[in-house]
Protein backbone atom coordinates (compact mmCIF):
# COMPACT_ATOMS: atom_id res chain seq x y z
CA UNK A 1 0.00 0.00 0.00
CA UNK A 2 3.05 2.11 0.19
CA UNK A 3 3.50 2.32 -3.63
CA UNK A 4 -0.72 3.66 -3.73
CA UNK A 5 -0.15 6.24 -1.20
CA UNK A 6 2.89 7.78 -2.50
CA UNK A 7 1.84 7.47 -6.09
CA UNK A 8 -1.46 9.08 -5.71
CA UNK A 9 0.12 12.09 -3.84
CA UNK A 10 2.29 12.49 -6.50
CA UNK A 11 -0.46 12.89 -8.86
CA UNK A 12 -2.89 15.47 -6.35
CA UNK A 13 0.43 17.60 -6.49
CA UNK A 14 1.00 17.12 -10.56
CA UNK A 15 -2.84 18.13 -10.94
CA UNK A 16 -2.44 21.15 -8.02
CA UNK A 17 0.39 22.38 -9.59
CA UNK A 18 -1.86 22.56 -12.70
CA UNK A 19 -4.58 24.01 -11.22
CA UNK A 20 -2.50 26.73 -9.96
CA UNK A 21 -0.67 27.48 -13.21
CA UNK A 22 -3.87 27.86 -14.79
CA UNK A 23 -4.95 30.32 -11.83
CA UNK A 24 -1.92 32.44 -12.42
CA UNK A 25 -1.42 32.51 -15.99
CA UNK A 26 -3.30 35.25 -18.42
CA UNK A 27 -4.91 34.23 -21.89
CA UNK A 28 -3.71 35.39 -25.00
CA UNK A 29 -4.66 35.18 -28.91
CA UNK A 30 -3.42 34.87 -31.49
CA UNK A 31 -4.07 38.41 -33.22
CA UNK A 32 -3.11 39.79 -29.83
CA UNK A 33 0.09 38.37 -29.78
CA UNK A 34 0.34 39.55 -33.59
CA UNK A 35 -0.64 42.94 -32.65
CA UNK A 36 1.60 43.16 -29.62
CA UNK A 37 4.76 42.36 -31.59
CA UNK A 38 3.95 44.87 -34.62
CA UNK A 39 3.91 47.12 -31.69
CA UNK A 40 7.25 46.15 -30.31
CA UNK A 41 9.26 44.80 -32.71
CA UNK A 42 12.42 46.83 -32.87
CA UNK A 43 13.18 45.59 -36.10
CA UNK A 44 9.91 46.95 -37.87
CA UNK A 45 10.60 50.23 -36.01
CA UNK A 46 14.01 50.11 -37.94
CA UNK A 47 13.35 49.46 -41.43
CA UNK A 48 10.35 52.31 -41.14
CA UNK A 49 13.16 54.93 -39.91
CA UNK A 50 15.57 53.44 -43.28
CA UNK A 51 12.18 53.98 -45.37
CA UNK A 52 11.93 57.55 -44.25
CA UNK A 53 15.63 58.00 -45.44
CA UNK A 54 15.04 56.68 -48.35
CA UNK A 55 11.68 58.78 -48.81
CA UNK A 56 13.81 62.04 -47.48
CA UNK A 57 16.32 61.32 -50.78
CA UNK A 58 13.56 60.99 -52.97
CA UNK A 59 13.84 64.39 -53.32
CA UNK A 60 13.81 66.46 -56.24
CA UNK A 61 16.89 68.41 -55.22
CA UNK A 62 18.65 65.25 -54.60
CA UNK A 63 17.82 63.98 -58.03
CA UNK A 64 19.69 67.41 -59.76
CA UNK A 65 16.63 68.65 -61.18
CA UNK A 66 16.66 72.01 -58.79
CA UNK A 67 18.94 75.04 -59.02
CA UNK A 68 21.49 76.02 -56.71
CA UNK A 69 21.51 79.40 -54.70
CA UNK A 70 24.09 80.76 -53.03
CA UNK A 71 24.78 84.00 -50.87
CA UNK A 72 27.65 85.00 -49.22
CA UNK A 73 29.57 88.09 -48.12
CA UNK A 74 32.97 90.08 -46.86
CA UNK A 75 34.38 92.81 -45.04
CA UNK A 76 38.03 93.46 -44.90
CA UNK A 77 40.41 95.76 -43.54
CA UNK A 78 44.10 96.17 -43.71
CA UNK A 79 47.10 98.99 -42.55
CA UNK A 80 49.58 99.14 -45.53
CA UNK A 81 52.01 101.54 -46.13
CA UNK A 82 51.67 103.36 -49.48
CA UNK A 83 54.17 104.60 -52.17
CA UNK A 84 53.00 105.66 -55.77
CA UNK A 85 54.69 107.63 -58.07
CA UNK A 86 52.68 108.85 -61.25
CA UNK A 87 53.69 109.65 -64.70
CA UNK A 88 53.75 113.30 -64.18
CA UNK A 89 56.07 112.67 -61.66
CA UNK A 90 53.88 112.92 -58.55
CA UNK A 91 54.94 110.36 -55.92
CA UNK A 92 52.27 109.59 -52.53
CA UNK A 93 54.62 107.69 -49.77
CA UNK A 94 52.15 107.35 -46.94
CA UNK A 95 52.64 104.76 -43.72
CA UNK A 96 49.64 103.42 -41.88
CA UNK A 97 46.86 103.74 -45.05
CA UNK A 98 43.66 101.94 -43.95
CA UNK A 99 41.81 100.17 -46.43
CA UNK A 100 38.61 98.82 -46.29
CA UNK A 101 36.56 96.46 -48.37
CA UNK A 102 32.89 95.47 -48.43
CA UNK A 103 31.99 92.31 -51.17
CA UNK A 104 28.57 91.10 -51.36
CA UNK A 105 27.44 88.18 -54.02
CA UNK A 106 23.85 86.07 -54.35
CA UNK A 107 24.52 83.76 -57.28
CA UNK A 108 22.06 80.92 -58.75
CA UNK A 109 23.19 78.16 -60.94
CA UNK A 110 21.34 75.26 -62.64
CA UNK A 111 22.20 72.37 -64.59
CA UNK A 112 19.18 72.31 -67.47
CA UNK A 113 20.50 69.67 -69.65
CA UNK A 114 22.99 66.57 -68.24
CA UNK A 115 22.05 64.16 -70.86
CA UNK A 116 19.01 63.15 -68.85
CA UNK A 117 20.83 61.99 -65.99
CA UNK A 118 18.46 63.98 -63.49
CA UNK A 119 15.14 62.15 -64.33
CA UNK A 120 17.09 59.18 -64.48
CA UNK A 121 18.15 59.47 -60.78
CA UNK A 122 14.75 60.79 -59.74
CA UNK A 123 13.38 57.76 -61.12
CA UNK A 124 16.15 55.48 -59.48
CA UNK A 125 15.42 57.23 -56.16
CA UNK A 126 11.77 56.71 -56.13
CA UNK A 127 12.45 52.80 -56.60
CA UNK A 128 15.00 52.55 -53.46
CA UNK A 129 11.85 54.43 -52.11
CA UNK A 130 9.72 51.59 -53.06
CA UNK A 131 12.16 48.99 -51.99
CA UNK A 132 12.38 50.65 -48.34
CA UNK A 133 8.04 50.29 -48.03
CA UNK A 134 8.89 46.78 -49.20
CA UNK A 135 11.21 45.84 -46.35
CA UNK A 136 8.96 46.96 -44.11
CA UNK A 137 6.06 45.02 -45.06
CA UNK A 138 9.01 42.51 -45.70
CA UNK A 139 9.76 42.59 -41.97
CA UNK A 140 6.44 42.80 -40.69
CA UNK A 141 5.60 39.99 -42.58
CA UNK A 142 8.20 37.71 -40.91
CA UNK A 143 7.67 39.22 -37.54
CA UNK A 144 3.50 38.01 -38.21
CA UNK A 145 5.48 34.51 -39.23
CA UNK A 146 7.48 34.26 -36.34
CA UNK A 147 4.86 34.96 -33.47
CA UNK A 148 2.36 32.33 -35.66
CA UNK A 149 4.55 29.82 -35.54
CA UNK A 150 5.94 30.07 -31.80
CA UNK A 151 2.06 30.65 -31.10
CA UNK A 152 1.22 27.44 -32.61
CA UNK A 153 4.24 25.72 -31.15
CA UNK A 154 2.71 27.03 -27.98
CA UNK A 155 -0.74 25.38 -28.72
CA UNK A 156 1.22 22.30 -29.31
CA UNK A 157 2.64 22.06 -26.06
CA UNK A 158 -0.33 22.97 -24.21
CA UNK A 159 -2.57 20.12 -26.11
CA UNK A 160 0.14 17.46 -25.58
CA UNK A 161 0.56 18.36 -21.73
CA UNK A 162 -3.34 18.51 -21.37
CA UNK A 163 -3.66 14.68 -23.01
CA UNK A 164 -1.03 13.80 -20.88
CA UNK A 165 -2.53 15.28 -17.14
CA UNK A 166 -5.99 13.24 -18.91
CA UNK A 167 -4.31 9.86 -19.23
CA UNK A 168 -2.33 10.28 -15.92
CA UNK A 169 -5.14 8.87 -13.98
CA UNK A 170 -4.69 5.84 -15.79
CA UNK A 171 -1.28 5.06 -14.85
CA UNK A 172 -2.25 5.64 -11.10
CA UNK A 173 -5.02 2.69 -11.12
CA UNK A 174 -2.92 0.59 -13.22
CA UNK A 175 -0.56 0.74 -10.17
CA UNK A 176 -3.55 0.11 -7.61
CA UNK A 177 -4.84 -2.58 -9.43
CA UNK A 178 -1.48 -4.56 -9.72
CA UNK A 179 -1.28 -4.44 -6.31
CA UNK A 180 -3.90 -5.24 -5.47
CA UNK A 181 -3.63 -8.57 -7.85
CA UNK A 182 -0.42 -9.38 -6.27
CA UNK A 183 -1.71 -8.78 -2.54
CA UNK A 184 -4.63 -11.28 -3.62
CA UNK A 185 -2.10 -13.50 -5.23
CA UNK A 186 -4.18 -12.97 -8.61
CA UNK A 187 -0.46 -11.16 -10.25
CA UNK A 188 2.84 -11.63 -10.00
CA UNK A 189 5.22 -9.07 -8.68
CA UNK A 190 6.73 -8.05 -12.04
CA UNK A 191 3.38 -6.56 -12.98
CA UNK A 192 3.06 -3.73 -10.16
CA UNK A 193 6.99 -3.41 -10.98
CA UNK A 194 6.60 -2.66 -14.43
CA UNK A 195 3.25 -0.53 -13.43
CA UNK A 196 5.66 1.68 -11.36
CA UNK A 197 8.35 1.76 -14.14
CA UNK A 198 5.75 3.07 -16.21
CA UNK A 199 3.86 5.67 -14.12
CA UNK A 200 7.36 6.87 -13.15
CA UNK A 201 7.88 7.16 -17.09
CA UNK A 202 4.88 9.00 -17.51
CA UNK A 203 5.56 11.50 -15.04
CA UNK A 204 8.85 12.24 -16.54
CA UNK A 205 7.05 12.38 -19.76
CA UNK A 206 4.89 15.06 -18.39
CA UNK A 207 7.90 17.14 -16.99
CA UNK A 208 9.69 17.10 -20.30
CA UNK A 209 6.35 18.57 -21.82
CA UNK A 210 5.95 21.30 -19.52
CA UNK A 211 9.68 21.93 -20.00
CA UNK A 212 9.18 22.32 -23.94
CA UNK A 213 5.87 24.35 -23.22
CA UNK A 214 7.40 26.51 -20.93
CA UNK A 215 10.40 27.13 -23.35
CA UNK A 216 7.84 27.80 -26.40
CA UNK A 217 6.12 30.40 -23.78
CA UNK A 218 9.46 32.18 -23.16
CA UNK A 219 10.22 32.07 -27.29
CA UNK A 220 6.21 33.98 -27.80
CA UNK A 221 7.34 36.41 -24.73
CA UNK A 222 11.25 37.58 -26.48
CA UNK A 223 9.26 38.26 -29.45
CA UNK A 224 6.21 40.22 -28.30
CA UNK A 225 9.06 41.90 -26.03
CA UNK A 226 6.97 40.62 -22.80
CA UNK A 227 8.77 39.96 -19.34
CA UNK A 228 10.29 36.53 -20.04
CA UNK A 229 9.12 34.99 -17.08
CA UNK A 230 5.52 35.81 -17.97
CA UNK A 231 2.45 33.24 -18.37
CA UNK A 232 0.01 32.79 -20.16
CA UNK A 233 -2.38 30.46 -22.42
CA UNK A 234 -2.87 30.25 -25.64
CA UNK A 235 -6.74 30.34 -26.49
CA UNK A 236 -7.08 29.75 -30.15
CA UNK A 237 -7.61 26.10 -31.34
CA UNK A 238 -6.26 26.55 -34.33
CA UNK A 239 -7.46 23.93 -36.40
CA UNK A 240 -6.75 23.12 -39.98
CA UNK A 241 -8.77 24.69 -42.99
CA UNK A 242 -9.98 22.57 -45.66
CA UNK A 243 -11.10 24.76 -48.06
CA UNK A 244 -8.31 26.28 -49.39
CA UNK A 245 -7.03 25.57 -53.11
CA UNK A 246 -3.83 25.81 -54.95
CA UNK A 247 -4.93 27.89 -57.74
CA UNK A 248 -6.14 30.90 -55.13
CA UNK A 249 -2.74 31.40 -53.94
CA UNK A 250 -0.67 30.53 -57.03
CA UNK A 251 -2.64 33.33 -58.96
CA UNK A 252 -1.62 35.45 -56.02
CA UNK A 253 2.47 34.50 -56.22
CA UNK A 254 3.58 37.14 -58.58
CA UNK A 255 1.55 40.15 -57.87
CA UNK A 256 2.10 39.38 -54.05
CA UNK A 257 5.61 37.62 -53.54
CA UNK A 258 7.61 40.37 -51.89
CA UNK A 259 11.15 39.07 -52.99
CA UNK A 260 9.61 38.95 -56.58
CA UNK A 261 8.59 42.49 -56.16
CA UNK A 262 11.77 43.81 -54.97
CA UNK A 263 14.16 42.02 -57.99
CA UNK A 264 11.82 44.15 -60.61
CA UNK A 265 12.28 47.39 -58.62
CA UNK A 266 15.68 45.96 -58.67
CA UNK A 267 15.34 45.20 -62.60
CA UNK A 268 14.22 48.95 -62.81
CA UNK A 269 17.05 50.35 -60.78
CA UNK A 270 19.95 48.89 -63.13
CA UNK A 271 17.58 50.20 -65.88
CA UNK A 272 18.29 53.95 -64.52
CA UNK A 273 21.97 53.26 -64.17
CA UNK A 274 22.19 52.71 -67.34
CA UNK A 275 20.57 55.60 -68.18
CA UNK A 276 22.83 57.52 -65.97
CA UNK A 277 26.25 55.71 -67.29
CA UNK A 278 25.15 56.70 -71.52
CA UNK A 279 24.52 60.50 -69.99
CA UNK A 280 27.70 60.83 -70.07
CA UNK A 281 28.35 60.98 -73.01
CA UNK A 282 26.62 63.56 -73.47
CA UNK A 283 27.41 67.79 -73.21
CA UNK A 284 25.85 69.38 -69.95
CA UNK A 285 24.51 72.78 -69.87
CA UNK A 286 24.30 75.01 -67.49
CA UNK A 287 22.67 78.77 -66.48
CA UNK A 288 23.90 81.35 -64.26
CA UNK A 289 23.04 84.28 -62.31
CA UNK A 290 24.42 86.98 -59.82
CA UNK A 291 24.33 89.91 -58.34
CA UNK A 292 27.76 91.48 -57.08
CA UNK A 293 28.53 93.68 -54.62
CA UNK A 294 32.44 95.27 -54.23
CA UNK A 295 33.06 98.26 -52.14
CA UNK A 296 36.90 99.60 -51.50
CA UNK A 297 37.52 102.32 -49.54
CA UNK A 298 41.27 103.67 -48.90
CA UNK A 299 42.47 106.70 -46.85
CA UNK A 300 45.40 107.70 -49.30
CA UNK A 301 46.13 106.56 -53.05
CA UNK A 302 44.92 107.29 -56.34
CA UNK A 303 41.39 105.98 -55.56
CA UNK A 304 39.53 106.92 -52.76
CA UNK A 305 36.67 105.01 -53.22
CA UNK A 306 36.22 102.02 -55.82
CA UNK A 307 32.26 100.73 -55.87
CA UNK A 308 31.27 98.10 -58.35
CA UNK A 309 27.75 96.30 -58.48
CA UNK A 310 25.77 94.85 -60.42
CA UNK A 311 23.65 91.76 -61.96
CA UNK A 312 25.49 89.09 -64.22
CA UNK A 313 24.39 86.05 -65.92
CA UNK A 314 25.47 83.76 -68.28
CA UNK A 315 25.59 80.08 -69.92
CA UNK A 316 27.76 77.48 -69.47
CA UNK A 317 28.51 74.09 -71.87
CA UNK A 318 30.75 71.51 -71.00
CA UNK A 319 31.39 68.31 -72.25
CA UNK A 320 33.63 65.53 -71.86
CA UNK A 321 35.24 64.16 -75.05
CA UNK A 322 37.57 61.25 -74.03
CA UNK A 323 38.13 60.67 -69.98
CA UNK A 324 40.59 57.07 -70.55
CA UNK A 325 37.72 55.16 -71.58
CA UNK A 326 36.02 55.07 -68.45
CA UNK A 327 32.74 56.12 -69.59
CA UNK A 328 32.35 53.69 -71.74
CA UNK A 329 33.66 51.15 -69.40
CA UNK A 330 30.81 52.34 -66.88
CA UNK A 331 28.37 52.17 -69.85
CA UNK A 332 29.21 48.45 -70.63
CA UNK A 333 29.02 47.43 -66.25
CA UNK A 334 25.65 49.13 -66.48
CA UNK A 335 24.23 46.55 -68.87
CA UNK A 336 25.84 43.82 -67.50
CA UNK A 337 24.18 44.57 -63.84
CA UNK A 338 20.41 44.96 -65.94
CA UNK A 339 21.30 41.55 -67.46
CA UNK A 340 21.83 40.33 -64.11
CA UNK A 341 18.77 41.57 -62.65
CA UNK A 342 16.48 40.05 -65.33
CA UNK A 343 18.40 36.62 -64.65
CA UNK A 344 17.68 37.01 -60.56
CA UNK A 345 13.63 37.62 -61.60
CA UNK A 346 13.91 34.41 -63.70
CA UNK A 347 15.30 32.73 -60.74
CA UNK A 348 13.11 33.90 -58.04
CA UNK A 349 10.09 33.45 -60.33
CA UNK A 350 11.60 29.22 -60.02
CA UNK A 351 12.51 29.88 -56.65
CA UNK A 352 9.16 31.11 -55.25
CA UNK A 353 7.24 28.41 -57.42
CA UNK A 354 9.01 25.71 -55.54
CA UNK A 355 8.48 26.69 -52.07
CA UNK A 356 5.19 27.31 -53.22
CA UNK A 357 4.63 24.02 -54.38
CA UNK A 358 6.40 22.33 -51.26
CA UNK A 359 4.66 24.14 -48.61
CA UNK A 360 1.37 23.29 -50.32
CA UNK A 361 2.43 19.44 -50.42
CA UNK A 362 3.58 19.85 -46.80
CA UNK A 363 -0.24 21.23 -46.11
CA UNK A 364 -2.08 18.63 -48.12
CA UNK A 365 -0.04 16.08 -46.52
CA UNK A 366 -0.19 17.40 -43.09
CA UNK A 367 -3.91 17.83 -43.14
CA UNK A 368 -4.27 13.97 -44.42
CA UNK A 369 -2.59 13.03 -41.55
CA UNK A 370 -4.49 14.97 -39.20
CA UNK A 371 -7.81 13.70 -40.30
CA UNK A 372 -6.13 10.14 -40.16
CA UNK A 373 -5.33 10.60 -36.55
CA UNK A 374 -8.09 12.44 -35.51
CA UNK A 375 -9.67 8.71 -36.02
CA UNK A 376 -6.98 6.97 -34.89
CA UNK A 377 -7.14 8.76 -31.62
CA UNK A 378 -11.16 8.06 -31.43
CA UNK A 379 -10.24 4.83 -31.86
CA UNK A 380 -7.02 4.15 -29.87
CA UNK A 381 -9.30 6.23 -26.93
CA UNK A 382 -11.68 3.50 -27.27
CA UNK A 383 -9.21 0.72 -27.16
CA UNK A 384 -7.60 1.90 -24.05
CA UNK A 385 -10.96 2.13 -22.25
CA UNK A 386 -12.30 -1.16 -23.49
CA UNK A 387 -8.53 -2.37 -22.43
CA UNK A 388 -8.72 -0.66 -18.63
CA UNK A 389 -12.03 -2.23 -18.15
CA UNK A 390 -10.50 -6.12 -19.07
CA UNK A 391 -7.34 -5.38 -16.73
CA UNK A 392 -10.12 -4.78 -13.92
CA UNK A 393 -11.89 -7.88 -14.58
CA UNK A 394 -8.53 -9.38 -14.83
CA UNK A 395 -9.38 -10.29 -18.51
CA UNK A 396 -6.16 -9.51 -19.84
CA UNK A 397 -2.76 -8.89 -18.89
CA UNK A 398 -0.39 -5.73 -18.24
CA UNK A 399 1.06 -6.21 -21.42
CA UNK A 400 -1.86 -5.54 -23.64
CA UNK A 401 -2.93 -2.58 -21.44
CA UNK A 402 0.58 -1.00 -21.26
CA UNK A 403 0.36 -1.14 -25.42
CA UNK A 404 -2.93 0.59 -25.81
CA UNK A 405 -1.82 3.23 -22.89
CA UNK A 406 1.21 3.91 -25.52
CA UNK A 407 -0.54 3.64 -28.61
CA UNK A 408 -2.56 6.59 -27.66
CA UNK A 409 0.42 8.50 -26.41
CA UNK A 410 1.96 8.01 -29.93
CA UNK A 411 -1.62 9.29 -31.72
CA UNK A 412 -2.22 12.54 -29.76
CA UNK A 413 1.67 13.38 -30.56
CA UNK A 414 1.24 12.48 -34.14
CA UNK A 415 -2.03 14.25 -34.21
CA UNK A 416 -0.32 17.61 -32.01
CA UNK A 417 2.54 17.59 -34.96
CA UNK A 418 -0.10 17.63 -37.66
CA UNK A 419 -2.45 20.42 -36.55
CA UNK A 420 1.16 22.24 -36.14
CA UNK A 421 2.59 21.51 -39.75
CA UNK A 422 -0.88 22.75 -41.26
CA UNK A 423 -1.04 26.28 -39.65
CA UNK A 424 2.75 25.99 -40.35
CA UNK A 425 2.21 25.55 -43.57
CA UNK A 426 -0.60 27.89 -44.22
CA UNK A 427 1.59 30.72 -42.73
CA UNK A 428 4.31 30.24 -45.32
CA UNK A 429 1.50 29.85 -48.11
CA UNK A 430 0.57 33.38 -47.28
CA UNK A 431 3.88 34.41 -46.24
CA UNK A 432 5.07 33.57 -50.17
CA UNK A 433 2.11 35.24 -51.58
CA UNK A 434 1.92 38.60 -49.61
CA UNK A 435 -0.96 37.94 -48.07
CA UNK A 436 0.14 37.24 -44.30
CA UNK A 437 -0.70 41.36 -43.60
CA UNK A 438 -4.30 41.74 -43.80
Amino acid sequence: MKYNMNNRFLLLLVCLMQITDSFSQTTITLQAAIDSALQNNLGIQISRNNFQIATNNSSLGNSGMLPNVDVNGGYNYAVNTLRQETSTGIVTDKNGVDTKSYTGKAALGWTIFDGAKMFATRKKLQSLQQIGELDVKRQITMTIASVAATYFEVVREQQLVQKNLATFNLYDERQRLADRKLTLGNAAKTELLQANVDYNTQQSNLITLKSNLRNAQIRLNELLMHPLDELFVAVDSLGPDSTLQFGGFLNKLENGNLDLQEQLLLNEISKQELKIAKAGFFPQLDVNAAYNYNNNIATQGFYLKNQVYGPSTGIGLSWNIFNGSNQQRLSKNAKLSLQNTQLNISFTKQSINSALATSWTNYQSALAIYHNELQSEKFALENLDIMMKRFRLNESNVLELRTAQQTVEEVQIRLANALYTCNISIVELQQLTGTLIK
